[in-house]
């Protein structure tokens, strides 16, 4: 056998190696990713070491990047926050020295960053590093593309939390726009972030606002998954109660009234009710007067958290001012509590007018 023919054969072997070694890895990646899914997180740490050592003799050391960043994917599902970021940073660097400097996959990573920040309470860090990744995304890919909405939208949240609200209406509005544009107005992710959105005008106490997004939420749901399903029941009832802290009564008792019709045939529905939510249901039916619909309400659905629940004193609700004075000395009490229906119907005998 000549040279040139063992040359040759060495060569085929060589490559036949190197696919089946990709082929491994890419087997493992799956595997990896399943594990995730199903929250097997340990097992996922033992394949991606598997992943780690493959992945070193491939000849795209790009896999060699995604391995350390899943890893790093791991310790974070593990909790492991701080573990987590020595491998956020490697898997950038791994990226910029085969891509250049700031490449897309280096944005997916700044994205994890971020989240793996915000999961320590560090907000002003992680929106740093979304806002690195939002950059990245918008320089590479355009602002458009669908990979956007993520900072987007995690910027937004972030942004009301720090109180930067006119920056947070700002991406909430660009991240719709985004969904829009790749998914359509009539989408789960648009549907998803007007709720979002609407939470945030209700913390802004704009419940106008709130109860317009919500809407949209709701008629989105509705269109794409039906009235009976279970979000769609739980976002009409959001919507409800949005409509009531916006003075909207007699449609807050029409939406109440329906998601209740729904829930009641929906066992998996009932885990969704709280306290708070009657209150505003019992609320709106005090408001409008319709007091024995109201009573009517409040014991079919147990709302029996009376004074004798919160404080030994009997007495506590008899007047505006001690009722403030609980609330505000119990900054932590269980706020369904507090508005329980029995505490509303005092409230409407005494003229008080709702104040929160």
């Amino acid at each position: 056998m000549s040279n040139t023919v063992k040359v040759f054969l060495l060569l085929l072997l060589f490559g036949v190696s190197i696919t089946a070694v990709a082929s491994t890895y890419s087997d493992l990646n799956d595997r990896w990713e399943k594990s995730i899914k199903n929250g097997n997180y340990s097992e996922a740490m033992n394949i991606v070491k598997d992943m780690i050592r493959l992945s070193k003799g491939l000849r795209d050391k790009n896999e060699f990047a995604l391995a350390t960043f899943s890893r790093g994917e791991t310790k974070f599902y593990l909790k492991e926050y701080k573990r987590a970021e020595a491998d956020y940073e490697m898997a950038v660097n791994l990226y910029d020295s085969q891509n250049g400097k700031n490449g897309v996959s280096s944005g997916t990573v700044y994205c994890s960053i971020a989240r793996n920040y915000y999961m320590q309470n560090e907000k002003v860090e992680a929106y740093k590093n979304f806002k690195i990744a939002l950059t990245i995304y918008g320089e590479k890919l355009g602002n458009a593309h669908d990979f956007n909405m993520t900072p987007l939208s995690w910027l937004a949240k972030i942004a009301h939390e720090l109180n930067k609200n006119e920056e947070a209406e700002m991406y909430f509005k660009r991240c719709l726009n985004v969904i829009k544009i790749n998914h359509g107005e009539v989408s789960i992710e648009m549907a998803t972030e007007y709720g979002d959105m609407s939470k945030y005008y209700v913390d802004i106490k704009n419940f106008k606002n709130a109860s317009d997004a919500a809407e949209k939420s709701y008629m989105i749901f509705r269109e794409l998954k039906g009235k009976l399903n279970l979000q769609t029941t739980y976002m009409l009832s959001m919507l409800s109660e949005f409509r009531c802290l916006n003075g909207d009564y007699s449609r807050s008792v029409v939406g109440f009234k329906a998601a209740n019709e729904i829930a009641d045939k929906n066992v998996r529905a009932f885990g969704e009710r709280t306290a708070s939510n009657y209150y505003y249901y019992v609320f709106s039916l005090v408001h409008m007067g319709l007091l024995d619909e109201a009573k009517t309400v409040q014991k079919r659905y147990g709302l029996f958290m009376d004074a004798q629940v919160l404080t030994n004193d009997p007495k506590f609700i008899e007047t505006k001012d001690s009722i403030k004075k609980v609330i505000n000395e119990n900054e932590n009490l269980n706020v369904g509590l507090i508005r329980s229906a029995f505490t509303v119907l005092y409230l409407k005998c005494l003229g008080v007018i709702y104040e929160y």
